[in-house]
């Protein structure tokens, strides 16, 4: 693939995203947001890749994943006015379909095809399912780079949410006390809390921070340990022992991961 390729499909995502028009601001500002984090994701995964050395992986391939993984929240956004699947509608599914519809695709061979649909079908389940080794190792880096950036954009809101309150971030939930038994045994096991246990914002938060159990590349750690990217999440939750506790059982966590990775 060359390119001037790849900068076709990088317009034909700009004019797509370009016919999204909208009079009501906060829409306007999330489907920005989305563009914007979509161009990140995109920034970032070249970067990753760069740090795999001679790993095989179809750089191409893995691009284009990042360029189209959000394709259907625009449509998301102008339908329902959400980021939460739950409540309208799978977006990486809707993302496949605008795909299809467009045939934006069709220049690639259905390998290559399959491969990068595949990579947005699980970009954002729960897990990935095992086997074919390209999809596996782009769908993986796919995720990183989506994780990274969107922690970015959450911290950066809740620490501002006062300011600039945005109810699409916050998922439609309310700023309550108390925390989910549910959220918290999900990360007693080390695995990331669902999306669908969520009650109230101290459960997102909790989320976003047990994505750390999902992160498949060191330099992604790396980079939300130096962007403090948990601590700033943390520091969003009631002071106590039980925050002081999962404090304690993540960061135990993560020296563990950074052995293995040593």
């Amino acid at each position: 693939m060359n390119g001037r390729l790849i900068s076709a499909y990088q317009n034909w995502f700009d004019s797509y995203v370009s016919g999204f028009n909208t009079n009501d601001p906060l829409l306007r500002a999330n489907l920005d947001l989305k563009a914007a984090h979509t161009r990140r994701v995109c920034r970032s995964i070249v970067t990753m890749l760069a740090s795999l050395g001679p790993m095989k992986v179809d750089r191409d391939l893995a691009f284009l994943a990042a360029l189209f993984h959000d394709v259907g929240r625009f449509s998301q956004l102008q339908s329902y006015g959400t980021f939460n699947d739950s409540r309208s509608e799978d977006h990486a599914a809707l993302g496949l379909k605008v795909l299809e519809e467009s045939l934006v695709l069709e220049g690639l061979n259905e390998e290559d095809r399959r491969t990068i649909c595949k990579a947005i079908q699980f970009h954002n389940k729960y897990e990935i399912p095992d086997g074919d080794p390209d999809f596996t190792l782009i769908c993986r880096l796919l995720r990183d780079a989506d994780k990274l950036d969107i922690l970015g954009l959450i911290t950066a809101h809740m620490q501002n949410r006062d300011e600039t309150p945005n109810r699409a971030l916050d998922f439609g939930l309310e700023d309550s006390s108390g925390i989910s038994r549910s959220v918290l045994s999900d990360i007693s096991e080390c695995r990331m809390a669902r999306i669908g246990a969520m009650k109230n914002l101290n459960d997102m938060r909790l989320m976003y921070i047990s994505w750390t159990f999902d992160i498949n590349f060191p330099l992604t750690l790396s980079l939300i340990l130096e962007n403090r990217y948990l601590d700033k999440l943390f520091r969003c939750l009631p002071a106590g022992s039980e925050r002081e506790g999962i404090e304690r059982h993540v960061a135990s966590y993560i020296r563990e991961k950074q052995k293995i990775w040593i």
